[in-house]
């Protein structure tokens, strides 16, 4: 599952024979600058920035994919995803956004929460028990949200500088 900037789209392919890839199926519905996807189940979840959305597809038959729910509630130029749960955590750039979306129905995609974060430029995003772990595309920075409500997500933040990171 690949998000493709550049052609505006959700692209499935095959890989279970890495010297023979085949392409599945793509979309390019209601994406423009699609940055970001996150595959759970049977859905594609997709940041598109040119278009300030999150968008949801039904992945389950990859030659025909189908768009569920859009949303461009407090996003502007979105940017990636990570799913949770009954929750879409989305990073938005030009406003300096987490904000969460309640995707337990894929139709109906629900804003539940957002907060400005202390970075210039938020970009990753992972979340992990109540944390959800943001960093920044263009400082190094890390800034951490606890989520202290799955029912309606507030947070409380903290942040670390880091100059040199090894894995």
């Amino acid at each position: 599952y690949v998000s493709n900037f550049v052609n505006k789209g959700l692209c499935i392919f095959d890989v279970s024979n890495p010297a023979s890839i085949v392409t599945k199926g793509n979309t390019g519905v209601g994406l423009s600058g699609a940055i970001g996807v996150y595959v759970s189940g049977k859905y594609a979840y997709v940041a598109s920035s040119n278009n300030n959305s999150l968008c949801i597809f039904d992945i389950s038959n990859p030659t025909s994919i189908v768009t569920r729910g859009t949303t461009t509630a407090n996003l502007n130029n979105s940017s990636n995803v990570y799913v949770s749960g009954k929750y879409a955590y989305v990073t938005s750039n030009s406003n300096s956004r987490l904000c969460v979306f309640d995707v337990s129905n894929p139709d109906s995609v629900v804003a539940k929460a957002f907060t400005t974060t202390n970075l210039s430029n938020p970009f990753g995003v992972y979340v992990s028990g109540k944390y959800a772990y943001v960093t920044d595309q263009t400082n190094n920075n890390l800034s951490i949200f606890e989520l202290n409500s799955t029912d309606t997500p507030t947070f409380n933040t903290g942040a670390a500088t880091i100059s040199n990171l090894q894995v």
